[in-house]
């Protein structure tokens, strides 16, 4: 560990960490999925159905200040949290990229550098579209401005208004994935959008709209006025694309050809949805966690097929993004081990809370607050969270983290709150999340216990996957305006050094993911378009 990092000066809290080894050798990922990519290290958003955010492949450790000329850059508008790798016959291996206006299609060439493929912008969409040329005249203006913030923001703001980019537009072609014939998914609005090569299996190939299907199409009318946007989605074990809306849930087939809608009469879904290996959705509303069951044929809210539903603590904060828990659940357990789904609730304080997936163990016991035993446990977060945690619970056998994401000083302007020029400002002119902490589930005692924590830098709104191969978890930090990823023995929490990125917004992810590719290079998928790094 070089003296650079030493110098930094970390605090990492190590709580109880007797026991943890033991209880985190249980099978770390969940099997393969049949129906997504196969040569893929990202086929879908969260890297897999159970949403774990983990890895086999390793992350760069030790300490260092990235060279510009081993990054390369694409600029491709606002967003660009839409992602999927793939890995073709010939060895190519391709990204594809979405955000509120288009989908693109870039190749990984293997001497470094981003190789522009194709692009196509959504029908309905096209108001939201930002050129490359305008989106690296954005990121240099954003870069030159970072210190004055009146003007800072005003320049993202003009942008943001003259493309009509809200809260509402941004969060098109979010969620993600890529099955296994290699058709990329999106949603858009109220529409499920599936992009594909026109040659198939061809990675020079230009893409087109190979499918289509407005979901509100297939809704009663009284439903179909109240659902307005898209939230996320997933795909069932036997190959059935699911997505949240609004207000309801929907299973549709990959050709597009049908579509089972299931209201959530009165309740509101703020987040993705989560599928196991036997087809057991979860998702959670204002109201409650729930477990929705498909059938093969339907989408079942019936206890005698498996599903369930149970409140948990939530407190109304003017300061939630989300109506409810902010987190999309992610699943715990494979094979023998406990099945467990975790999520973070929105209690005063915050806590990490696990449900039991199927049935409830006979040594389940009564938790303290809880509505039934469904509620395997809880554990109150030591970090500061005033509001609610948006981002994912992080899984890595019975390991979890979890991270403050509070926006302590949001911007808002007319159309409301902006998340964009919060995300950017985080950090640089306005103070940024802070707090990462890590504990594992105890499948003897049946609870969690704390391990560490780390609070010493903010982060940008970036998730970090934890990798089975260097046993560690990067988080995105940000000081003094600088981007860097900062490293940690997942079961320990000690120091394994820090990759300094450099000071432009273009290492922003504004709520995506840092991942390592099979070559040894990392992807970023920033806010303005996708970021490739070169290993040395």
């Amino acid at each position: 560990m070089g003296s650079k990092f030493l110098a930094i000066g970390f605090v990492v809290a190590i709580i109880g960490i007797a026991g943890c080894t033991k209880t985190e050798t249980h099978s770390a990922a969940p099997p393969q999925h049949p129906f997504l990519m196969a040569d893929s290290v990202y086929p879908m958003i969260h890297f897999d159905a159970a949403q774990t955010d983990y890895t086999e492949l390793p992350m760069w450790t030790g300490t260092e200040t990235i060279d510009p000329s081993r990054i390369a850059f694409a600029p491709t508008g606002i967003g660009n949290i839409g992602f999927a790798h793939r890995t073709y016959p010939n060895g190519d291996e391709v990204v594809f990229l979405s955000g509120p206006s288009h989908v693109a299609k870039y190749r990984l060439p293997p001497k470094g550098g981003l190789e522009y493929i194709d692009e196509i912008t959504i029908p309905g969409f096209e108001q939201h579209y930002i050129s490359p040329e305008e989106t690296g005249a954005l990121v240099a203006d954003l870069d030159a401005l970072a210190r004055d913030e009146p003007a800072f923001i005003e320049r993202a703001q003009k942008t943001l208004r003259e493309k009509d980019i809200t809260l509402h537009s941004y969060a098109s072609g979010v969620y993600t994935l890529m099955d296994k014939d290699g058709h990329y998914y999106a949603g858009y609005g109220t529409k499920l959008i599936r992009v594909s090569d026109v040659t198939k299996d061809d990675p020079s190939s230009k893409i087109h709209i190979s499918g289509r299907r407005d979901l509100r199409d297939d809704m009663p009318k009284e439903l179909r006025d109240t659902i307005s946007r898209f939230i996320g989605m997933n795909i069932t074990w036997d190959g059935h694309i699911v997505v949240a809306l609004s207000g309801a849930v929907a299973v549709v087939d990959r050709n597009m050809r049908y579509a089972k809608v299931a209201p959530i009469t009165g309740e509101f879904v703020d987040n993705s949805i989560t599928v196991d290996d036997r087809n057991g959705i979860y998702l959670v509303t204002d109201q409650y966690m729930r477990k929705l069951v498909w059938t093969g044929e339907r989408l079942s809210f019936d206890e005698k097929d498996g599903a369930w539903k149970e409140g948990y603590d939530w407190v109304k904060k003017p300061t939630s993004l989300s109506r409810g828990a902010g987190t999309t659940p992610t699943v715990m357990g494979f094979g023998d081990d406990d099945r467990l789904v975790i999520i973070a609730d929105q209690g005063d304080p915050v806590k990490a809370v696990a449900f039991w997936r199927d049935e409830i163990p006979a040594d389940a016991r009564t938790v303290e607050g809880a509505p039934s035993k469904r509620t395997a446990g809880h554990y109150e977060l030591t970090i500061p969270v005033k509001s609610t945690v948006e981002w994912s619970p992080h899984v890595s056998g019975y390991g979890v983290m979890m991270f403050g994401s509070d926006f302590l000083d949001p911007v808002r302007w007319e159309h409301g709150f902006d998340l964009v020029s919060t995300c950017v400002t985080s950090g640089l002119t306005r103070p940024a999340p802070t707090g990462a902490e890590k504990f594992h589930w105890d499948p003897e005692e049946n609870r969690f216990v704390g391990d560490w924590s780390y609070a010493d830098k903010g982060f940008t709104w970036s998730l970090a996957p934890v990798s089975g191969a260097s046993n560690s978890v990067h988080l995105a930090t940000i000081e003094d305006g600088v981007y860097s990823l900062t490293g940690f023995d997942w079961r320990t929490g000690k120091p394994l050094g820090e990759i300094t990125l450099g000071k432009s917004v273009k290492f922003n992810t504004c709520g995506a993911f840092h991942i390592p590719m099979p070559d040894g290079s990392l992807y970023m998928t920033s806010l303005f378009g996708g970021v490739r790094i070169m290993p040395r």
